[in-house]
């Protein structure tokens, strides 16, 4: 039995997909002799975001970021790395591995790759479990590995450096129980994930809200999966069009009421070369649709003080009827049609 510990950086994540810049990880046997520790570099064809409001700076990069630019983009490493997950008679783990499984489905969707499906365990929430850490809040990697004892240096954003940590506290919790991952992980059962099927989930993930009487066309519980699967699907995309690289965000609670008609509406903004958004700070063309029940709509708000700020450049302010116009519609052929919208999901996740 082998024992996998992973960790990857990435440049940003904007649309809610992770463009990988290293992957990092640290490979034992069952007595956590280590049999490789390697950091993998990868150009995540994409700019770093390392700056928070105000300019800070808030991330400080493991490597020079020439060096990520000039290494081997994702596609040069699928094969070690699904080689790597998918290896017989070996547990993966992570700490928090749920973010981790999630770019790297991203990155499989951005650059067209077979999808690989894989089994991981949580190190943070065995942690807690094993190790009665008061408090809700999960604990730093840091503050494991200070709780425990176990020794690793960090280097800040340092995949391989986070591996090791992650294996150093697995480790000491197994010392320290006097027993073995293989035993541990049949125990807390609840520290399991997996990657299968283009889908993250995991044990330890919340119920999905259930959808009442009435609310079946609301964005929430499945729904929200759906919606955010499509968003991240169609991020990528460059479509020529009207809207070529525009980001196009909606008011609220139409959003929120209609998720069928929402998710015609976001077809139809990535045929025409656009992008949907939920942040009215990103975006160019702001879509208001009256309705709201406590008078006017946040988004609107933020996008009228927007267009203050900007002296009057961004967004472009358009009615919901005028929008519909332009993607070659009108509200009661989208109400009509909006059923048949279910199968943009349906054609996606199969391949279509």
């Amino acid at each position: 039995m082998d024992y996998l510990f992973f960790d990857i950086e990435c440049a940003n994540c904007d649309g809610g997909n992770g463009k990988i810049c290293s992957f990092g990880y640290v490979l034992t046997d069952e007595k956590f002799n280590i049999k490789e520790y390697t950091d993998l570099l990868i150009n995540p064809k994409a700019r770093f975001k390392l700056r928070g409001w105000g300019n800070k700076s808030y991330i400080t990069l493991a490597y020079p970021e020439k060096d990520f630019h000039e290494s081997p983009d994702f596609t040069y490493y699928y094969e070690k790395i699904k080689t790597l997950l998918t290896a017989e008679d070996t547990l993966i783990f992570g700490y928090a591995p749920e973010n981790d499984a999630g770019f790297l489905r991203s990155e499989f969707e951005r650059y067209s790759l077979p999808r690989v499906d894989f089994t991981f365990y949580d190190v943070q929430r065995l942690f807690k479990a094993e190790c009665g850490e008061e408090g809700g809040n999960l604990c730093s990697l840091s503050t494991a590995c200070e709780a425990l004892g176990a020794e690793a240096e960090f280097t800040s954003h340092k995949s391989c450096d986070d591996a090791f940590a992650t294996m150093k506290v697995l480790e000491a919790i197994c010392k320290l129980k006097a027993t073995t991952p293989a035993e541990i992980v049949k125990k807390n059962e609840n520290i399991r994930g997996e990657l299968k099927n283009g889908e993250v989930t995991a044990l330890y993930f919340k119920p999905k809200t259930e959808l009442k009487p009435g609310e079946e066309n609301y964005i929430k519980g499945i729904n929200k999966d759906d919606f955010r699967y499509l968003l991240r699907r169609l991020s990528g995309r460059q479509n020529k069009g009207e809207l070529s690289r525009k980001r196009i965000c909606v008011s609220w609670l139409y959003e929120y009421k209609h998720f069928r008609e929402m998710l015609w509406i976001v077809k139809s903004i990535s045929d025409n070369g656009g992008r949907y958004t939920h942040k009215v700070a990103e975006c160019e063309i702001f879509v208001k649709k009256p309705g709201c029940v406590r008078g006017i709509c946040k988004r609107e708000i933020e996008a009228m003080k927007l267009k203050e700020m900007t002296s009057g450049r961004r967004p472009v302010i358009m009615d919901f009827s005028e929008f519909l116009e332009r993607l070659g519609t009108d509200e009661k052929a989208l109400a009509e049609n909006s059923a048949a919208a279910l199968n943009i999901i349906t054609e996606l996740k199969s391949g279509s």
